[in-house]
């Protein structure tokens, strides 16, 4: 099992235009260049078979990067620590959150505002206080997930058809998914 690995932005973005897709177990840190360069970043992505050849962060710690509007469908990313990172209107769709060798499950309480999740794997990840207004959670698998204090979930266009099996809530984030899986108070 390799040690984490510390790199700035700049090193990550050199090695990703480079082909490198597994930064499992990797620190970035330092200037926000993945904000200064999401438009190339996203250009180089969209043309990636990223379904055959998935970005890797398993077990990777991004906290506080900045990534709006970032376009990664099928990234592999269990275990991620990215509290207060920046996704909002990233496409993540058919992405793996889950837990993977981390007790905790993957940490992503961060600005999630109108972030496509369909069809993601999330179990075990702890969205405690994330900011979700507008997520787009269709088919979205949430069990054993912590949504305490989650915010602005009720804007989500399709949050009542995600799985929410065995997930941990505060009661209003509780309610909130009682009506839109149109079970009221049964959650």
């Amino acid at each position: 099992m390799r040690n984490q690995i510390i790199i700035t932005g700049s090193e990550w973005m050199k090695k990703l235009f480079e082909g490198e897709r597994d930064f499992s177990r990797t620190k970035i840190v330092g200037e926000p260049v993945v904000l200064q360069h999401i438009k190339e970043i996203n250009d180089y992505l969209t043309m990636a078979n990223l379904e055959r050849e998935p970005l890797i962060l398993d077990l990777a710690d991004i906290s506080g990067v900045r990534a709006p509007e970032l376009y990664a469908p099928h990234t592999k990313a269990r275990g991620i620590r990215a509290p207060y990172a920046d996704f909002g209107r990233a496409f993540l769709s058919y992405s793996d959150f889950g837990p993977y060798r981390n007790p905790n499950g993957s940490e992503t309480r961060s600005n999630m505002v109108y972030v496509t999740f369909d069809n993601a794997t999330m179990n075990s990840v702890v969205l405690r206080g994330a900011v979700v207004r507008g997520i787009s959670l269709r088919y979205a698998d949430l069990s054993g997930s912590d949504l305490t204090g989650v915010r602005d979930l009720e804007t989500s266009p399709n949050a009542g058809l995600a799985i929410y099996h065995n997930i941990t809530a505060d009661d209003a984030v509780k309610k909130i998914i009682s009506r839109k899986i149109g079970l009221d108070n049964r959650v």
